[in-house]
């Protein structure tokens, strides 16, 4: 069975801000971020999109990914 999530809607800060992202899931899995990191949550000072991918690792590999768009205005 899959499961979903959601990280939210698209963000919008402003400098110097930083945005977290954060899939809030319980239970056990990989995160493997689009940037590189596999840590639950990312913490952003750059604007992109982002996606994570979650590997459930106690339910046979269930996958499931998200992606958001975060958006950092100069002051």
């Amino acid at each position: 069975s899959n499961f979903t999530f959601s990280l939210g809607p698209n963000v919008t800060v402003c400098e110097p801000q930083t945005v977290t992202l954060n899939p809030q899931l319980a239970g056990i899995f990989n995160y493997n971020w689009s940037t590189g990191p596999t840590t639950p949550t990312l913490t952003l000072s750059t604007p992109g999109t982002y996606n994570v991918t979650l590997t459930a690792s106690n339910t046979f590999g269930c996958i499931a990914s998200d992606t958001v768009a975060v958006t950092i205005l100069p002051t």
